[in-house]
Order: C-alpha cells, then structure tokens, then sequence
C-alpha cells in the first residue's frame, strides 16, 4: 500500500493531549527515519523504570545544568511524546539538541535550564524534528 506503518505505531497506544493535537505534534515525529550511529562508545545498564528508552545519548554540552551535567547519559525514547515542559532530544536545522519542550502561542519553544542559552523558538522554516523522550 505504500503507507508506512510507524507514524500508526508510534502514538497508536498513547493518546494525545490538547496541546499536542493543536500544535500538530505528529508532524515533527522523525517516524519514517532511524539514527545514524557512527560510533559505540559502550553499553551501559538501563534502569528498569526505562523500559521504553531506545538508546542512551551522552550530552555534550551544559545547557540542561544543573539538571543533566555534560559527559552524562540520558536514556531516548525514540518518537516519545514529549509533554509540555519535559525535556526531550531534537533535531534543529542539522544540530541535535536536549531541551525542554515548550507549546506557546502556536509554537514551539525549546529552553534551556542553563540560563546562558537562548530560548530557541521554532518558525516554519525550521527543520525540526523530535527524535524523543528523555529519562534521566
């Protein structure tokens, strides 16, 4: 049939809330897409309360302090549902990205804990995308 069957998946047993439905959420899901690893660094042990983590992403930068320092892991579920206000993984225009997921006046927000970082509004002409949810 040629519809492709993870965007059904992705949310089939979750349900969306007000916000997700009006900022047209299921848009920015990467479903149609997996990660390009180049590299393993380890495993690592997964919590059991993190069932549905995906993968751990080790965080570069220190725009989540005191929250998730840098050279910490924090564990992904790809194509999570990301609430307002919970910290997820995103893709901006080539740049990954942890930050709190924001639903303002029509739009995204993406924000720091660290408050040396900008807010980063996304406009139309981004390319964004939620890679997922993340546990920490």
């Amino acid at each position: 049939m040629g519809v492709p069957y993870q965007p059904l998946f992705s949310v089939y047993d979750k349900e969306l809330n007000k916000n997700q439905l009006d900022y047209n959420y299921t848009n920015y899901i990467t479903y149609n897409k997996v990660p390009a690893i180049s590299q393993i660094d380890e495993y690592i042990s997964c919590p059991a309360n993190f069932s549905n983590a995906s993968f751990a992403y080790k965080v570069l930068d220190p725009s989540m302090s005191p929250t998730i320092l840098p050279g910490s892991y924090v564990f992904v579920e790809i194509n999570g549902l990301i609430n307002h206000k919970e910290i997820g993984l995103f893709r901006l225009n080539d740049e990954f990205l942890i930050r709190k997921l924001i639903y303002k006046r029509n739009h995204f927000i993406l924000k720091a804990n660290d408050k040396k970082f900008k807010d980063i509004t996304i406009s139309d002409s981004d390319d964004f995308q939620i890679i997922g949810k993340i546990y920490i």
